[in-house]
């Protein structure tokens, strides 16, 4: 606890500290998602931080929901022979990426076409959707803004390369994102 700030008590002996440490909001929104990659291949929403000069990233912070998002699969009924079961593939006729998370960088993914359910290697079946969204720092240590990347992730599986992240952008994806960044050791 800080031994610096402005002390305040109650008249019960209950304190707190007013110090630099404290955050102020500096931006708040709803706001859409991109529909296209930007940046030589990366996804994200962009917000400056206020002042020219680069910020510690351990003084931002960044809040964020996905506020509107779509999911895109084809549902087949599939009968093994005489079992009926129903399993959902990677939509084909929208935009498809994979990530290295290591850069950032979003590469095209060509999933197999949904009409050949009967070839196992045509196809990748979802095991897994939901909305991933976070600040991508890129490695940085210091930033002068905050890029938010939110997209519906898809884990599939392809019968010749196991497990696949998969990734819907934009208005196939995350479209809207809630968001509210804070910095500390800054007067507004």
């Amino acid at each position: 606890m800080s031994v610096y700030g402005i002390r305040i008590k109650d008249a019960d002996g209950d304190a707190v500290i007013l110090s630099s440490g404290i955050a102020n909001i500096i931006d708040v929104g709803n706001d859409i998602m991109p529909d296209s990659l930007i940046d030589t291949n990366k996804y994200y929403l962009d917000r400056d931080l206020p002042g020219d000069s680069a910020i510690p990233i351990d003084n931002v912070a960044c809040i964020m929901n996905a506020f509107r998002m779509n999911i895109n699969i084809y549902s087949a009924l599939y009968n093994d022979g005489g079992n009926y079961m129903m399993t959902n593939f990677i939509e084909d006729t929208v935009s498809n990426y994979t990530k290295d998370l290591t850069n950032g960088d979003m590469t095209y993914f060509v999933p197999g076409q949904c009409a050949k359910v009967s070839t196992a290697n045509d196809w990748h079946l979802v095991c897994s959707i939901y909305p991933e969204i976070y600040w991508d720092k890129f490695s940085d240590t210091e930033v002068t803004d905050v890029k938010m990347f939110g997209a519906m992730r898809y884990l599939t599986y392809d019968v010749d390369d196991g497990l696949i992240d998969v990734y819907q952008l934009g208005s196939n994806g995350v479209n809207q994102l809630d968001y509210i960044i804070e910095m500390r050791r800054r007067v507004a």
